[in-house]
Formats: structure tokens, C-alpha cells, sequence
């Protein structure tokens, strides 16, 4: 009986396109049906799911021990303070994620409360002065007007984590790059879902959201994407190779996802509950990470 799981992983692996380009990505809102001759007809990813059922009957999510965090604020004295502070204590106080938060603000975070998290991975806090850049981040910056210059940042803080922490970085499955002001309190589950249809050998590449604007195909929601810990070091090369010659995050996300031989995985829709959500640049208030329903989803 046990081995029926087993093999109907491998079918999952399959069934959802893993070694397939860009274009022919994973998407988790979909079921694929396969036909075998030899039996085992109508074969759908979500079977998958046995697998990883039976991984963590123990209730923990699976993935808090296997991902890493990467929040990335601007961080101020003033009003910035009180939006990053109770949205990192969340974090830290409701899940087991590893977590690597960023300030280019160059300021400490006033009011966290760390001393009763004992039970949890320590966090690591990296502060920069995002005025005080080196040569070659005041280069990359140069080609960029002010509204997209905040996409510069956020590239030079992730490289600067990876060059404090990059070797226990690349250590984890997936480094997950989150924006400082969302709460997403189902991210767990939705990345459990990643690794209850995929081996440990043949994760994707990439996690990524929907298709976003201005230009459907160009462009990718950067308010939330992952990678393989493993490929650091290339992902943000291609981030940069893409912001070098301008554009936003969208953009470079996009182009990670597009470069040759990536895979990526779609992520489910994940909620942001009504308390933690809060303006965005344009003015906006996001409720969900998510795809759009009106694009195309790769």
C-alpha cells in the first residue's frame, strides 16, 4: 500500500511540466490529467499531496524549516517605524521562518521585542544607509528616474544580505523575498504545497505571482517572489543585468523567470487580512498576492 504514494509523486513531478521552460511553467491552479496505458489514468497533481501529508503529521509546516525570509523595508524614525515594527513581530512571534530583515534606512527597528523568542531561529537584521552607496549601486541607480528608483534599493538589499549571509543563505531551499509592510499569515501553507508535489531534487526554480502591469509579458508582481537558495548568486546577477538598463523590479523578475532553462512555480492566491493591509505608492491597498484573473498566468 505504501508504495502507490511513491510512484504517484514521480506522476506529479511530471504531470506539471517541471523541466519545461519559462513559457510551459508550473501553475498551481491547474490539473493536468495524464493517461497511462500500463493503468493509473486520470493521474492529477493533486495526489501529490499524499506525499506531503504524510511528511509533517507532526502539524508544523514543513516549509518554516526549509525557507529562508527576506523582508526588505525603508525604515524610518517616524511613521515607517510603526508599519514595519508590528508586522515583523507577527513574523516572528507566528512562525518558525528564518528570517533576514533589511532596513536601507539605516535605522533600528524601535519597539520589537525579542528577548521571549526563544523557541525560534534567531532573526538577522542588516542596516544600510541607502544615501551612502558604493560606485558601482550609485551606477546601477543613475539609469533610473525617482518612482522607479525604490526597485534599485530593494536589488542593493538584497545583494547586501547575500554578502553578510550568503553562504547559510544558499543553504535553504527557497529564499523568499517578501515586502517589510504585508503580513501573509498563509504563506506556510501555500509553500507546503510547493513541496508536497515536488522531491527535494527537482524543486523549481522560481516562485513567483501572476503576470502584473504595464505591459502583460514584461512584467512580474514583486511583492512577493522566490528562489532557490542554491542559485543566489545568479538570480541577483540577472536582477542587475536587468536594472542596469532601467525598469522596476517587475521587469527583472520577469527576466529571471525567462532566462533559459528556469522553472518556476505560480503561487495559489494569498490572502492579506484586513488589519495588516495599508497603502501602496500609487495609493492602492492590496488584499491579495496574487495572479490576475484577467492574464495569463505563466
Amino acid at each position: 500500500m505504501l508504495v502507490v504514494p511513491i510512484i504517484l509523486v514521480t506522476l506529479g513531478v511530471c504531470i506539471n511540466g517541471l523541466h519545461l521552460p519559462y513559457n510551459k511553467a508550473i501553475d498551481s491552479q491547474k490539473t493536468t490529467k495524464f493517461n497511462a496505458s500500463a493503468g493509473f489514468r486520470h493521474v492529477t497533481a493533486g495526489i501529490a499531496h499524499v506525499s506531503g501529508s504524510m511528511r509533517h503529521l507532526s502539524g508544523e509546516p514543513e516549509s518554516e524549516s526549509r525557507v529562508a525570509l527576506l523582508i526588505t523595508t525603508f525604515n524610518d524614525a517616524d511613521t515607517r517605524n510603526s508599519l514595519y515594527v508590528p508586522r515583523i513581530q507577527w513574523w516572528l512571534e507566528n512562525t518558525q521562518f528564518s528570517l533576514y530583515i533589511v532596513d536601507s534606512g539605516n535605522h533600528k527597528f524601535s519597539g520589537l521585542k525579542l528577548k521571549h523568542l526563544t523557541k525560534r531561529p534567531k532573526p538577522h537584521f542588516l542596516h544600510f544607509d541607502q544615501a551612502k552607496l558604493t560606485t558601482h549601486e550609485q551606477k546601477v541607480l543613475s539609469s533610473h528616474g525617482d518612482s522607479e528608483a525604490k526597485s534599485v534599493y530593494e536589488l542593493i538589499s538584497i545583494q547586501r544580505v547575500g554578502q553578510r549571509y550568503g553562504s547559510e543563505l544558499k543553504k535553504f531551499d527557497y529564499i523568499i523575498k517578501l515586502t517589510g509592510k504585508y503580513v501573509l499569515p498563509t504563506l506556510s501553507q501555500s509553500l507546503d504545497h510547493v513541496f508536497q508535489q515536488f522531491t527535494k531534487g527537482d524543486l523549481p526554480d522560481m516562485l513567483v505571482e501572476s503576470m502584473s502591469f504595464p505591459v502583460p509579458g514584461d512584467c512580474l508582481n514583486s511583492e512577493i517572489f522566490g528562489f532557490r537558495g542554491a542559485i543566489f548568486d545568479k538570480v541577483v546577477g540577472i536582477l542587475e543585468e536587468r536594472l542596469e538598463k532601467g525598469g522596476i523590479m517587475e521587469n527583472a523578475v520577469k527576466m529571471v523567470q525567462m532566462h533559459e532553462n528556469m522553472t518556476s512555480f505560480t503561487l495559489p492566491e494569498i490572502n492579506i487580512p484586513q488589519q495588516w493591509r495599508t497603502n501602496r505608492g500609487d495609493g492602492s491597498t492590496l488584499a491579495h498576492v496574487h495572479r490576475c484573473s484577467n492574464k495569463k498566468a505563466y
